[in-house]
């Protein structure tokens, strides 16, 4: 028995982005259209909401890049000539609410830095088509209310490193029968709160849904942790669930 194979239909404002598995759908449903809206044709998908879109028919891949939107950002923040690092957070600086604004010369100095509106562009990037960043920008998140200088250098450091990284691409596809496959971690203990980190990551021949961030509630063991990010991973939310 021949599997059905219908169009997809996306709507962004007043675009809307059609992807098919069968040839013979569109034209019956873009004369549906037609006959109801006023349709123009772009052709092929190459940029979409910040993200550039190129496909390599012979392959069987499609790539996605926000190397512009990370360029826009770098310039947005003046971070466009800041030194690159290698990775997005310091493996030796340890984040904690402690290190919050508490004194007047540190709410002075944090008073004009655009902490969070630097970190909104960063989500931006992370939910896209970067989930090398994923963690740090959660992690960074944590302090939004009240950020300290060591959480804005912290934060600089992601913004450097995507200034070296820019170029990066999000590439699905490349292979014959793609199997949808999840990957789940908690890294149990370590922070002081007890609040472990749950992380996943759902991938069809490339990375499709991923998140990094602490669990609410406090854990007695690690093996209650990863019970925990198990639950998370394969929750019936939509929020949750690729």
């Amino acid at each position: 028995m021949q599997q059905a194979s219908l169009p997809l239909i996306q709507k962004k404002e007043d675009m809307y982005m059609g992807l098919k598995a069968n040839k013979k759908y569109m034209p019956h449903l873009i004369a549906a259209l037609r006959s109801r809206f006023e349709l123009s044709e772009g052709g092929q998908i190459h940029y979409l909401l910040g993200m550039h879109i190129t496909r390599d028919r012979e392959k069987r891949t499609i790539s996605f890049s926000q190397s512009a939107y990370i360029n826009c950002i770098l310039t947005r923040y003046q971070f466009d000539e800041i030194r690159t690092v290698i990775t997005p957070m310091d493996p030796n600086v340890a984040l904690s609410k402690e290190q919050c604004a508490t004194s007047e010369r540190q709410q002075e100095e944090m008073k004009n830095k655009p902490y969070r509106e630097a970190l909104g562009a960063l989500m931006y990037a992370s939910v896209g088509t970067r989930p090398d960043i994923t963690y740090t920008v959660s992690t960074l998140a944590k302090f939004s209310q009240n950020p300290g200088p060591t959480h804005w250098t912290a934060l600089k450091c992601v913004f450097a490193y995507l200034h070296g990284t820019q170029h990066y691409t999000l590439t699905l596809g490349g292979i014959s029968s793609p199997i949808l496959t999840g990957y789940c971690n908690s890294d149990g203990m370590s922070n002081p709160d007890r609040h472990p980190i749950t992380a996943y990551v759902f991938t069809i021949g490339g990375a499709i849904s991923w998140s990094s961030k602490h669990q609410d509630i406090v854990c007695l063991s690690t093996t209650e942790a990863e019970y925990i990010a198990l639950t998370t991973k394969y929750s019936p939310n939509g929020s949750n669930f690729p």
